[in-house]
């Protein structure tokens, strides 16, 4: 199953991927434009990433555990609805969401260390 690599990754995703550490800022008065400017390529740069990582994590996982994670994860759907519509429990959505996330964290360490 091919992953949409446009995927918008939502905020949250981003903080639980890369540790908490989404936006750096320069210290107050330093910056303006360019401080705008870099949060936007690292923002960038961190989808990129994520993109990659999406695509290789979608061949390590059954069809419908990543559509149970897209659809929890990404799209913001209730554990609940996800399960009834993929025929799983709510716990089978959260495991998947847990395991997906943990693949995505170190496909994309590896990314970022073979990047250098």
């Amino acid at each position: 199953m091919a992953v949409d690599a446009g995927l918008l990754l939502p905020r949250l995703l981003l903080l639980l991927l890369w540790g908490g550490a989404v936006g750096r800022r320069t210290p107050e008065g330093v910056g303006g434009a360019a401080e705008e400017e870099d949060l936007v390529w690292e923002d960038e740069w961190r989808h990129h990433h994520f993109r990659i990582a999406m695509r290789g994590v979608g061949q390590e996982f059954g069809e419908r555990d990543m559509a149970a994670f897209r659809m929890y994860a990404l799209d913001g759907r209730s554990a609940e609805a996800v399960g009834v519509e993929l025929g799983m429990s709510v716990d089978s959505v959260y495991q998947v969401k847990s395991r997906v996330l943990r693949r995505l964290a170190a496909r994309i360490e590896e990314q970022v260390r073979e990047e250098g």
